[in-house]
């Protein structure tokens, strides 16, 4: 996972112990060394960057992934899907040569995220999916022990990924075609 350390302007010890943090509980697999190490799949990339954007500390990250990773898409739609598939199949998008320019950007306090186009593109409309509780739905029910909003507190924390690294990223870990 050094490998994203320039990409991301991250220390390389933090994405190591993030790393092994990750394996830990299985959130990203392990096998071999070298030639036979494993590759990553979209998924487990997804779920990286999902747990460097949630914190600053790599195991506040590790502990807030479940949370951020499973919230739903807010878009009354046939979708069923989570944050962390739509993520995957982004940078799978990118991998794949995508046009579109995208951005991820999660605010922690509110638990939401959002996948969208870069506002300035020509000859594109702007689309964006929204992911996170949608406390209007009927079929929303919180249970007197739950609090919705876990992370929420007086200050307001974002982090957002720009496209252009975005598709570093795909590049570098999914050259031609195939995980590395």
């Amino acid at each position: 996972m050094t490998f994203l350390a320039p990409l991301l302007r991250l220390p390389e010890k933090t994405l190591q112990v993030l790393g092994r943090a990750m394996r830990e509980v299985e959130y990203v697999h392990s096998s071999g060394r070298g030639r036979n190490a494993h590759r990553l799949t979209h998924l487990e990339v997804a779920r990286i960057l999902i747990a460097v954007m949630v914190s600053e500390s790599t195991t506040t990250g590790v502990e807030r992934l479940p949370h951020f990773a499973a919230l739903p898409l807010k878009a009354k739609s046939n979708q069923n899907t989570t944050f962390e598939v739509a993520f995957a199949h982004l940078l799978k998008r990118y991998a794949e040569g995508e046009a579109r320019t995208w951005y991820v950007e999660i605010d922690i306090g509110m638990s939401e995220a959002k996948i969208g186009t870069q506002l300035w593109e020509e000859g594109f409309g702007h689309e964006e999916h929204v992911f996170g509780l949608d406390f209007d739905d009927e079929d929303f029910k919180l249970a007197s022990d739950d609090y919705p909003l876990p992370y929420l507190c007086s200050i307001q924390r974002k982090s957002l990924i720009h496209g252009s690294t975005l598709k570093a990223i795909s590049r570098r870990v999914f050259a031609d075609g195939e995980v590395n």
